[in-house]
């Protein structure tokens, strides 16, 4: 069978995901240089928010076999990649104040 188009679906995964690893991005450089605490807490919940749903909306793609699949693989391994990264450095966080290391 031969596939024909893009899935929708597959293509605002992978938007959506690569939105959440900009605001991923942003608010480690936000953090850096020492933003408001506040502002980065929102910044954060939303990122991990934007690439659950990047995440979602890629898995029903996945099984389709009428549309290509490329950019429903790719929203997919960025969502997760970025959801994984956000929590990783959230947990190293939470560890360094729980251990009284000042950053």
């Amino acid at each position: 069978m031969d596939r024909s188009g893009h899935s929708p679906l597959g293509i605002a995964s992978f938007c959506v995901s690569v939105f959440g690893s900009l605001l991923l991005f942003f608010w480690v450089i936000l953090a850096g240089a020492d933003g408001d605490e506040t502002v980065i807490g929102l910044i954060m919940f939303f990122q991990l928010f934007v690439t659950t749903t990047g995440t979602g909306l890629g898995i029903a793609p996945l099984f389709t076999s009428s549309k290509k699949r490329g950019f429903a693989i790719a929203g997919v391994v960025i969502g997760v990649a970025s959801f994984v990264v956000s929590v990783g450095v959230i947990g190293l966080g939470v560890w360094a104040l729980s251990s009284g290391i000042e950053l």
